[in-house]
């Protein structure tokens, strides 16, 4: 290399930023730039030909020794973080990239390039300290228990929520792990936390927390892992909420709904002994009644016959009324039998139910193109039947006509059931959902009075609703609603 190049090649060096350096296979530097010498504070004559040991400490000499041995031995570069004092005493963290190359006479040599980290390093803390003040302003406003553990399962940041459940002050936990403050749930939490660092992920866990008096807590807890700049796992975060109030009052509602498994089974006892051994007298009362009026025809006055007339049409009414009672006791009971139901082949059932009484009164039914929809099969044939067999009931002179509609809406079915009746007057029209409620004579219009409050309570339990829209001597339309479904099916015409 010519003496020209040479100084223009030192030219340049010396007018970059960074501080460049070379040593000899003995330590000795043996070439820098202006950079290198302004940050050791030293001129070019007192570094150049030296070693480390000449002007820095023992310790740090090590480090820089042994990190340049790496580099003659191996033939290839590091990049390291060292401290380094200078002349004035002042110590700068340095991130120094070293590479091996051969001079020009084939000598070993190590070339170095040097970046003064200080400043950022002194940003990064403050940043770090900020993040921190910060995290912890958050945490004690969280209104859950917060905390942070490392890796080994040491405290090193709870917040106030936390601290005060458990009765201690900041000082009592950090540095510490479970085995020192809970002993008796320490193995468990560890368990749960190394189960969270070997996941990488969130996961929630149930915890159990013992207070002084020996009352254990119930905590729904979330842990998730916290990563540092280079994606490793530093430590885990877990937020917890203390749900020992929700966890007794599920046991109690586990306790009712038991006692009412209980009741349902005796009441299904109770709805056989209705359908079979109460209804057993009122067959026999009108069988005999039957049979006497029969034997006796010819010695019984009119009164008498009046009489047991009276007394046939009675414990039919009573049969009947025990018949809609068990009906209306037992919605709840089916309503766990659910499945698909085709509201088309249930309206083809009903109509063949009804078909002698369509035919004495000359009625008509249509309807709408009807949905398959996920309900209890008995009871969408007794909501039917119910609102149709009211229609024909409480009909005009005219004979009457039935309409069965439907409207697809977002969330729900919207069914109706409209005749040409009698209709029925506004002050009426809620309380007609009510049991036993009765608008007219059993001599008028026979009936129980149960059938719309069956309805009422065969759509409240499937999630939906019912309600009527009426004018005197016009008609009513029924309108109810059912949840839809995801497996409904509806084909419209």
């Amino acid at each position: 290399m010519t003496r020209d190049s040479r100084n223009y090649l030192q030219n340049i060096i010396d007018n970059v930023a960074d501080p460049i350096f070379v040593k000899n296979s003995e330590h000795r530097w043996v070439d820098g730039n202006k950079a290198l010498f302004q940050l050791l504070g030293r001129s070019e004559k007192e570094v150049l030909g030296k070693t480390d040991y000449d002007y820095f400490s023992k310790e740090e000499a090590d480090v820089f020794w042994a990190k340049d041995e790496e580099v003659f031995a191996s033939k290839k570069g590091n990049l390291n973080i060292e401290n380094l004092t200078d002349s004035a005493g002042k110590t700068h963290i340095i991130s120094t990239k070293k590479a091996y190359f051969e001079g020009l006479a084939g000598e070993p040599l190590l070339v170095g390039v040097i970046r003064d980290i200080t400043e950022l390093r002194e940003t990064q803390e403050k940043l770090k300290e900020s993040d921190e003040a910060r995290l912890k302003s958050i945490m004690n406003y969280s209104g859950r228990g917060m905390y942070i553990k490392d890796i080994e399962g040491r405290y090193v940041q709870a917040n106030k929520v936390f601290l005060e459940a458990h009765k201690l002050k900041e000082n009592d936990i950090l540095g510490k792990t479970d085995l020192e403050i809970f002993p008796e749930i320490a193995a468990q939490h560890r368990q749960n936390q190394l189960e969270v660092i070997r996941k990488g992920a969130a996961t929630e866990f149930e915890e159990t927390f013992v207070d002084d008096e020996g009352f254990a807590h119930i905590y729904t807890s979330v842990k998730f892992p916290l990563f540092d700049a280079n994606g490793a796992i530093y430590a885990t975060c877990n937020i917890s909420s203390d749900i020992t109030e929700r966890k007794q009052s599920d046991e109690i509602k586990e306790k009712i709904m038991d006692e009412l498994k209980r009741a349902n089974t005796e009441l299904e006892r109770f709805a056989y002994i209705c359908s079979h051994d109460l209804q057993e007298p009122l067959r026999t009362i009108n069988s005999f009644c039957q049979l006497l009026e029969k034997q006796m025809k010819d010695k019984l006055d009119e009164r008498s016959e009046h009489y047991i007339q009276f007394i046939m049409e009675a414990s039919t009414r009573a049969r009947d009324l025990i018949t809609d009672v068990l009906t209306y006791s037992r919605v709840d009971i089916e309503l766990e039998k659910q499945q698909k139901v085709d509201l088309e082949g249930v309206l083809d059932a009903i109509k063949s139910n009804l078909d002698v009484r369509l035919k004495e009164v000359g009625a008509t039914i249509t309807n709408d193109t009807l949905p398959v929809i996920t309900a209890n099969k008995t009871q969408m044939i007794q909501l039917f039947q119910n609102l149709i067999q009211n229609a024909i009931k409480f009909c005009g002179d005219a004979p009457p006509t039935v309409h069965i509609g439907v409207e697809k809406k977002e969330e729900f079915w919207e069914f109706f059931v409209r005749d040409n009746g009698i209709g029925i007057q506004p002050a009426y029209q809620q309380k007609i959902f009510e049991i036993f409620q009765r608008l007219h004579k059993r001599s008028e219009y026979p009936g129980t009075g149960i059938g719309l409050a069956i309805c009422k309570k065969i759509l409240e339990r499937h999630g939906g609703n019912i309600w009527v829209k009426s004018d005197l001597d016009k008609g009513s339309t029924f309108y109810f609603t059912l949840p839809r479904m995801d497996s409904d099916e509806y084909y419209p015409a």
